[in-house]
């Protein structure tokens, strides 16, 4: 049987919105860090939408503003 604080340890994901949201930024922006590798993330279905992990923002975040996202 599963421990059920395993699903704490799992990952989430955020929409280009969310982190364009987070970040105060366009999500053309986000799109251009995405594309720039400044932010990690995945492509899903045919291509068009992207899903950041959280904790790619969180670094981000870290990285550029020296801070933590909220969102951990």
């Amino acid at each position: 049987m599963a421990d059920t604080n395993e699903q704490s340890n799992v990952d989430s994901f955020m929409k280009v919105r969310e982190v364009a949201e987070l970040f105060d930024v366009t999500s053309a922006t986000v799109r251009e860090w995405l594309k720039a590798g400044d932010l990690k993330g995945v492509k899903i279905g045919k291509g068009h939408y992207w899903r950041i992990k959280r904790s790619s923002v969180s670094d981000l975040a870290t990285r550029r503003y020296g801070m933590e996202s909220q969102n951990d």
